[in-house]
């Protein structure tokens, strides 16, 4: 099951008159729910326990009457302790009492300039004005308890929530998005005037509001805006009764948990219930709060008229990374310019070196589809099952991507799921159109129209079969031979993440759901015995059982409520609604498991050989995105283009049958494209059917590393396709210049060095200290910037050895990506690298000491003439690679006079390398025989240089 429902037993009431510390629906309120249409609040569990472990913290400090925050001492001591009793009470009954203790005090937003800016210089910005606004702080023991902690995890009031958010979780607490409906209007629901205006919509609509635009005509662009805003809330009251939202509710949390069973990774749901102020019963969506996600907006383009997008990679400022004809990378670049910020351009050459671009050159280039995504072709499979037409959004904004920490072989991020509330609302538009290809028939108007879930398409036909092979199993289509065969492939390819997932099926999804639909076992041990294996069957033969599970639940609520036919009728409509979902559900999956018959059993790279060959034969071939405004990842055919082919097998041999019978002669002709007479002598047609058969296993093998995309384009003539080697190109160029997308932290006091500085010929870092007795190897490992006590490290390497060293460069280009081995002289075990693109080499030393019989590392850079910063961060970037949290490096052996600049470069190295993930900030190396802070190189006084 999700998550704990010891606190879930409340729907928090839906008021205006909040603040954070409250104790709402068994969760500390910290902030209104920052996104979306609906209302809604975040909040942590009221026994959350790294929050809990603080407030026993003050309470004992209370207790003692040594709170340092007076106001809070002052309170407990005026208030708490008039509590009759209190003092006998236990620990966590004083808890609840201090946590539940609130006065609210009213205040209101001071007014600010920029709000006046946002109301007469911006067109789409209004709701985020708060001058004069009202609001409320609780300065009772459970608000003052909260800021104190808020002051603990060095949240300020300026920082973005979702910065906010994630201080808390660091911290060890799980945060929560309750969404509920808006307040009751004539019997209707829905959301408030402000939070429409944050929705695409509602910008755009604000242009009429603008008070220059309005003087312009005269009021009637105000009037126009007040009429669209009041008209589609009219609109949306309309729909929405009570039913309506809480049947809403209770399908976008099945609709979730079913696309996490299909494959898709979403986020955590459940349903909470309440009631409105009349007694109807209101229902709502309480989801974990996902740290670091962000939507697509601003990502998609390539088919802006027709949503027919792709998602584009993009540069440190959110704008979209190009290529133009010669192959060089063009990107933003932000400058001050007397004051004002400024985007400009910059290009990113083939050898690496960065020169100017301008906007016409930008704007002719084009965008790279982004191959650094997880999950997209794995995803879609649910997204055509539930008929979401909306389920990415206009501009992206449906769905999101998440950091993925440490980053699955190319993948930075993973496709993640959050908002299914369009799933399954009726019947289905496209999936009577599924071929086995994936493509679809989507319906051209727009109001049927599936929005940009071209995103998912730009994928590996074997990956986009993950999803088809997941549900495979949970329908018994494959058996655990051909379930086997097919996860080896996967782990053979590198993917070991799908390959155990799928392994796992079905006995993964009882551990996850199992407990959760086995709440309501009654009976003796024998019944519930017999209840969990009926359970183990039906997630073996179709998980759809579920969604009965939940209307039969809404049911016999319904026969409980005999004596009240009003609510009966409400528990009723929500069984009515499940029994519909369970239709169009059952329907969908039959349709996929049908459309998919012929290629089920097959393997991966048996996958591969068919996408290749229907690639090879199609009438016509894109590398380009449909407005020819994206490079992208996969060839890209239509499906009226497409030339369908099967894979068939008869006494343990194979053929490839072509299901096109109209154009077999300009099939053969693209077929000899392949120049392979073997191959040429298997090729048969018989009744007008193409086939390629008589194959054997190591045919098979021979085609799966013929036919690849790149050869494909080639035999093709598709010059504009992006090969591999240009993929690896554009990331190495990217990563070799990240320094311009990582700025140095101002805040940090800055070294101010003496004018008579001498170069740094050889400095010793050394990781290790000498010993009387030989040491044993030290292994080196990066840890996960969330994990403070890991139990299995990212990367282990002994570094004893030149050859290890080099080896370990070799193996880890993510991090080494921007240094290449110039030399190697294993006799004196020492090894030269180089920066790519530079001549002059970092000298590492391993140095085994005889006499004390341990092993010393050692770095320099043979520096010549004047240098900067950036030549001693070559030296500590270098060291860094064989770190782990706890090294210490010694900087005394350096010349006083060079020591400085050595340490602040090792100040410098070391911030990057928490940035990135590899240390955090309570676990990483340190640097001893520092300059002292007070001394005639430099003085640092309340946070600043002198």
């Amino acid at each position: 099951m999700y998550m704990s429902k010891k606190y879930l037993t409340k729907l928090p009431p839906k008021t205006s008159k909040v603040a954070p510390g409250d104790v709402v629906g068994g969760m500390i309120y910290m902030m209104d729910k920052p996104v979306g249409v609906e209302p809604g609040m975040i909040g942590i569990s009221v026994d959350s326990p790294s929050y809990i472990a603080f407030v026993k913290e003050q309470l004992a400090l209370l207790e003692q009457n040594e709170h340092p925050t007076k106001q809070l001492q002052s309170r407990f001591n005026q208030h708490i302790k008039k509590t009759k009793g209190f003092q006998a009470l236990s620990q966590e009954e004083k808890i609840k009492i201090l946590l539940e203790d609130k006065v609210h005090i009213e205040r209101r937003y001071p007014l600010k300039r920029k709000d006046l800016k946002r109301v007469f210089l911006s067109t789409g910005k209004f709701h985020e004005v708060n001058s004069w606004q009202k609001y409320y702080e609780n300065v009772g023991t459970g608000g003052l308890l909260f800021h104190s902690y808020k002051d603990k995890l060095k949240i300020h009031k300026n920082d973005h929530f979702a910065s906010q958010i994630q201080k808390f979780i660091d911290d060890g607490n799980k945060a929560y998005m309750v969404k509920q409906d808006g307040k009751m209007v004539f019997g209707r629901t829905g959301p408030d005037t402000s939070r429409l205006l944050k929705t695409e919509v509602g910008r755009k609509l604000q242009l009429g509001a603008n008070p220059f635009v309005a003087i312009a005509t005269a009021g009637l662009s105000a009037l126009g805006f007040a009429a669209g805003i009041l008209g589609w809330r009219a609109l949306i009251l309309k729909q929405n009764t009570p039913k309506a939202a809480n049947s809403a509710a209770i399908v976008e949390e099945v609709a979730t948990k079913l696309a996490n069973i299909r494959g898709f990774n979403s986020q955590e749901i459940e349903i909470i219930e309440g009631t409105y102020k009349d007694g109807t019963p209101k229902i709502a969506t309480v989801v974990t709060w996902s740290p670091g996600c962000r939507d697509l907006t601003g990502k998609l383009a390539g088919g802006e008229e027709d949503k027919t997008n792709v998602i584009v990679s993009w540069d440190q400022n959110g704008v979209h990374l190009k290529v133009d004809k010669d192959g060089n990378i063009i990107r933003s670049k932000k400058e001050m310019i007397k004051g004002k910020e400024k985007i400009s351009y910059e290009k990113i050459l083939e050898n690496g070196s960065v020169s100017a671009a301008s906007i016409e050159e930008y704007n002719q280039a084009k965008a790279v589809s982004e191959h650094r995504i997880a999950g997209l072709g794995e995803s879609l499979i649910s997204f055509i099952s539930m008929g979401d037409r909306d389920g990415i959004g206009e501009v992206g904004q449906n769905k999101v991507i998440l950091p993925l920490k440490p980053p699955q072989g190319d993948c930075l991020y993973q496709f993640f799921g959050i908002d299914f509330g369009k799933a399954y609302e009726g019947p289905n538009p496209i999936i009577d159109s599924l071929s086995d290809d994936f493509s679809i028939i989507n319906p051209t108007n727009r109001k049927s129209r599936f929005l940009n879930i071209s995103i998912l398409y730009d994928t590996s036909l074997s990956d986009k079969m993950k999803g088809v092979y997941l549900l495979a199993v949970l329908r018994n289509k494959l058996s655990d031979e051909e379930k086997e065969k097919v996860a080896a492939e996967y782990e053979a390819n590198g993917d070991k993440s799908f390959a155990d997932k799928l392994r796992a099926y079905p006995e993964s999804l009882f551990e996850k759901y199992g407990d959760e639909i086995g709440l309501d076992l009654k009976g003796d041990e024998a019944d519930k015995l017999m209840h969990a294996q009926q359970i183990k069957r039906w997630i073996k033969n179709g998980d759809l059982w579920w969604i009965k599970n939940e209307e039969n639940k809404y049911r016999e609520l319904a026969r409980n409520e005999a004596e009240n036919k009003e609510l009966q009728k409400h528990y009723l409509s929500y069984a009515d609604k499940l029994s519909t979902v369970y239709t169009l559900a059952k329907h969908a999956d039959n349709k996929v498991l049908d459309a998919f018959s012929k290629r089920i059993k097959l393997t991966p790279s048996q996958i591969d050989i068919l996408e290749n060959i229907e690639k090879l034969t199609a009438h016509r071939l894109h590398a380009l995105s449909p407005d020819g405004k994206v490079q992208l990842n996969h060839l890209r055919v239509d499906r009226e283009d497409r030339v369908p082919w099967q894979l068939t097998t008869e006494n343990g041999k194979f053929a490839l049958v072509c299901e096109d019978t109209k154009n077999i002669e300009n099939i053969k002709s693209r077929l000899a494209l392949l120049n392979n007479d073997h191959l040429a002598s298997k090729i048969k047609t018989v009744n007008n059917i193409l086939k390629i058969e008589d194959l054997s296993q190591e045919d098979l093998n021979m085609l799966h590393q013929e036919l690849s995309e790149e050869k494909i384009a080639k035999l093709r003539d598709i010059p504009e396709f992006r090969t591999q080697a240009m993929r690896a190109s554009f990331e190495k160029r990217l990563k070799l210049n990240k320094e311009r997308e990582t700025p140095i932290d101002a805040t940090k006091p800055k070294v101010v060095v003496t004018p008579d500085d001498q170069p740094l010929l050889a400095p010793v870092i050394t990781t290790e200290p000498h010993k009387k007795r030989r040491s044993k190897p030290v292994a080196h490992s990066y840890k996960s910037k969330q994990e403070k006590n890991p139990k299995e490290t990212l990367v282990t390497q002994n570094l004893n050895t030149a050859e290890n060293v080099e080896k370990f460069i070799q193996e880890n280009q993510q991090q080494c990506a921007h240094l290449k081995v110039v030399s190697k002289n294993p006799g004196s075990l020492t090894i030269e690298v180089a920066k790519t693109g530079q001549t002059a080499p970092l000298q590492i030393f391993i140095d085994n000491d005889i006499e004390n019989q341990s092993t010393r590392y050692a770095i320099k850079k043979d520096l010549v003439g004047q240098q900067s910063i950036s030549d001693y961060q070559d030296v500590c970037e270098c060291a860094l690679l064989t770190a782990t949290s706890n090294t210490q490096y010694n900087i005394s052996i350096a010349p006083i006079e060079q020591r400085a600049m050595l340490q602040q470069a090792f100040d410098i190295e070391i911030a990057k390398a928490v940035q990135d993930g590899r240390f955090t900030e309570d676990a990483k190396p340190t640097v001893v025989g520092r300059v002292p802070e007070v001394s005639a190189l430099f003085t640092v006084s309340k946070g600043k240089s002198l």
